[in-house]
């Protein structure tokens, strides 16, 4: 496959991702957002449909689902991009550290949660994010 092609479908992958991840956003929004279950369901959605990943996964840590992601879209194994993450000095951020900052913003902002970086800052897990959108939606 040429490069041109590649790039269209990437771009094809990444509109559908940023689209269904929204819907989820407006699920929650306009739904049942102060049940956990509800919450859990839907924001594991927004997240599967970011990092374009199958409704199957069973990852529940956020950092994880991140190398998950850029493993896929790399099309290189999770412990080898590591590896390359590691070598490549940039204050200690990595790019799965940089992909989950960048998701939790995106659902802060998606959501409209108020600002609390102390305790967004310590949720690891969709569990531990599905209960702080609870607490503060």
């Amino acid at each position: 496959m040429d490069a041109e092609k590649r790039k269209k479908i990437v771009a094809k992958l990444l509109e559908a991702a940023k689209n269904g991840a929204d819907a989820e956003a407006q699920i929650i929004l306009a739904g049942n957002n102060k049940d956990y279950d509800f919450v859990y369901t839907h924001i594991r959605n927004y997240i599967l449909k970011k990092y374009v990943l199958s409704e199957d996964e069973k990852e529940e840590n956020l950092r994880e689902l991140a190398k998950l992601s850029l493993a896929k879209m790399m099309k290189i194994d999770p412990e080898v991009l590591r590896e390359i993450d590691l070598a490549t000095p940039c204050d200690k951020a990595t790019s799965e550290s940089t992909k989950t900052a960048l998701l939790l913003y995106s659902i802060q902002r998606d959501l409209k949660l108020p600002s609390n970086p102390r305790e967004y800052a310590a949720v690891e897990t969709l569990s531990e994010l599905a209960a702080y959108i609870v607490k503060y939606i």
